[in-house]
């Protein structure tokens, strides 16, 4: 670590905490792509990948890396980011700068997730162009990487691994250690100056090793350790000065250059926490961070902390650049903050919506809404540039479920407690329609502005013939709770939901619904069907999950015959466990469909064959989807997550 320059962290699962910026507007700006370069991020912003690890060479100019499986850029000081996008799918860890030289250390992934594969990428110019200098299919992955000096770097990983590189990042060579090292799992690596160096990681059975070195990496010495939990993180600001934390947020400090450590009364610790980064100026001014949100900054060496910034967005990496005290802090979805004053104040970085979306519309290529928790709703008029919050009249406790409009002005969502809401301006106003029921709603399908139904919990479906001035309830057998209701004219619907292969079906406006079983021919039933599509009276697909034994396998469901019969359709990868719950297919047989973790399947032959893609998230759930055009899409999903495709998300 170039002192203060970069700090590590592990890289968390996605956070499902809730945070609401008030400001009506946003999402202006520059798109950046996620993971999967055919889909931008419109919210959050400016991504909403989540951040590990930061490395800053100026007070402007810094790059980021996380599970976003590439690298992002910023010369304003991490207002905006620009994505430096290479190689095949990458998750790195950890990213470290030294002037224009730029190093980057993790793990390979696949469609799937990260796999064993130990990689390092480097750069000559600051990102410009990056190439691969290093991958051990069976290393296990790096932690952490850090200069010290402008060309010698070190990478840090499992299996008591540490490479040195003495040209920048190009080439490097396996460092012999004493065979102890051989059961730790190495997580950072921190330089005081070019001589002192720190090392730490810890073991299966929780034992922790620090590996020290006072002659520039020639000779290294094991300082074992033994603490409540592991140690994660080091902060190496000074050659005597040292801290390290890690789990149950336990900060260590060392005043002998990490021969001994002792333990430093901490505001903030908990059996269920850990401490995600440590950050130190000098050696009085520090900063460290926890897996629950909170920012702790100390300005005597950590005699006293206290709580600088709480449940912030799942904060897991600090950043600063040496000799100055901005220092930021980034996280899940994209998090980001920055501080002027050694923790004083922080300013929030990432102005957006958090709330889980569940459901969206478009009407048009740049009209489109999109609903979820705590009564959100969302509108757009330029195709998702910028998204408005509209003002609900319902309270902040409801989540709205499914959205619904027939044009630009007319449109109604539906959510808990039987909630049914109308707009006649494009959901600018809106105003709550009696629906003569308390069961949660989740769907909402309109032929014109005048005939329309609703799902929902316990065998609900209702249906108005007058705009929804007047619900009435439509009586069914079906053990369903409805998720989605479709027509493809204004005869032939079908609803869906969560149910014991049961599927709901009409040929006559929706005056009477028969069931339609969902078996296939080994006997596998369907568990839970999410989403539908049909292209005409007869064509259709449905989406969701299969019984696999005692297990649950993503279904893809095809019909030719109106609903009466399906057939599964094929994966690429044979069988996945992520259930799916969004999907659209064209009358030109392109298709796409999405659900848990972000998983993302495409076809262009009708579902023939269904190929998983390249997940456009890091982990979160999708659970709406629009394509208003063959070409333009949109998805929307957990922690308030808004994509955009322009070239239908890469198919061709």
């Amino acid at each position: 670590m170039n002192r203060d320059s970069r700090v590590v962290c592990q890289v968390l699962s996605c956070c499902t905490a809730l945070l609401i910026f008030a400001a009506p507007l946003f999402g202006q700006g520059q798109l950046i792509p996620t993971s999967n370069p055919h889909w931008s991020w419109q919210n959050p912003r400016q991504h909403g990948e989540h951040l590990g690890a930061a490395s800053f060479i100026s007070t402007r100019e810094g790059w980021a890396v996380g599970i976003m499986q590439g690298v992002l850029h910023t010369t304003d000081g991490a207002s905006s980011w620009t994505a430096q996008r290479f190689g095949p799918p990458l998750g790195f860890n950890d990213v470290a700068f030294r002037d224009r030289n730029g190093v980057a250390v993790g793990n390979g992934s696949n469609k799937w997730g990260w796999t064993e594969e130990s990689i390092i990428w480097f750069t000559r110019n600051g990102g410009e162009t990056w190439k691969q200098s290093y991958m051990d299919k069976k290393g296990g992955g790096f932690g952490g990487v850090a200069f010290s000096t402008p060309l010698k770097a070190w990478a840090v990983g499992r299996h008591g691994t540490i490479l040195r590189s003495s040209d920048g990042g190009k080439t490097w060579d396996k460092v012999l250690l004493p065979k102890i090292a051989k059961d730790y799992d190495f997580t950072d690596v921190a330089f005081a100056d070019t001589m002192h160096g720190l090392v730490v990681g810890s073991s299966n059975s929780a034992r922790n090793l620090f590996m020290l070195t006072e002659d520039g990496g020639a000779h290294w010495t094991p300082v074992r350790f033994r603490s409540k939990g592991a140690l994660w993180h080091v902060a190496f600001p000074t050659p005597k000065e040292a801290w390290a934390v890690g789990d149950f947020g336990y900060i260590y400090h060392s005043s002998d250059g990490g021969m001994t450590w002792a333990r430093q009364k901490s505001p903030h610790t908990s059996p269920f926490i850990y401490a995600t980064s440590v950050l130190f100026h000098n050696s009085r001014n520090g900063f460290v961070t926890t897996s629950d949100g909170f920012v702790l900054a100390t300005s005597d060496g950590g005699k006293n902390w206290k709580v600088s910034a709480r449940r912030v967005q799942g904060i897991n990496a600090l950043a600063s650049f040496q000799g100055k005290n901005r220092f930021w802090a980034f996280g899940a979805d994209g998090t980001a903050l920055r501080t002027d004053d050694f923790g004083a104040t922080w300013k929030v970085l990432s102005k957006s919506i958090r709330e889980h979306l569940l459901a969206v519309s478009f009407v048009s290529p740049n009209f489109g809404w999109a609903v979820g928790t705590n009564a959100t709703i969302l509108r757009t008029g330029n195709g998702g540039l910028s998204w408005i919050q509209c003002k609900s009249p319902v309270p902040s406790n409801i989540t709205l479920r499914g959205v619904f409009f027939v044009h630009a002005s007319r449109g109604w969502v539906v959510g808990d407690r039987g909630k049914i809401l109308t707009t006649d301006d494009g959901g600018q106003t809106w105003s709550v329609q009696e629906s003569g029921t308390a069961e949660n709603l989740g769907a909402v399908y309109f032929i014109d502005t005048q005939r329309g139904w609703v799902g929902g919990a316990n065998r609900t479906l209702l249906r108005t013939e007058d705009g929804g001035a007047n619900w009435k309830p439509v009586s069914i057998t079906a053990d369903i709770d409805i998720y989605a209701i479709k027509f493809s004219d204004p005869h032939h619907g079908w609803a869906v939901g969560e149910s014991k292969d049961r599927l709901l079906r009409t040929e006559d406006g929706g005056d009477t619904w028969t069931e339609v079983e969902v078996t296939f021919s080994w006997l596998q039933e369907a568990m839970g069907l999410y989403s539908l599509s049909f292209i005409n009276a007869y064509e259709g697909w449905t989406c969701g999950a299969i019984q696999v034994g005692t297990d649950l396998a993503t279904l893809i469901a095809h019909t030719a015959d109106g609903g009466l019969t399906w057939q599964e359709q094929p994966l690429s990868s044979g069988t996945s466990v992520d259930i799916l719950r969004a999907m659209v297919v064209k009358p030109d047989g392109r298709g796409w469909a999405a659900g848990e973790h972000g998983t993302y399947w495409t076809t262009n032959d009708a579902g023939n064959l269904w190929t998983m893609r390249v997940r456009p998230t890091p982990d979160a759930l999708i659970m709406g989807m629009a394509f208003p055009t063959n070409d333009i899409g949109f998805m929307v999903g957990e922690g308030g997550t808004i994509l955009k495709t322009n070239d239908a998300g890469g198919l061709d």
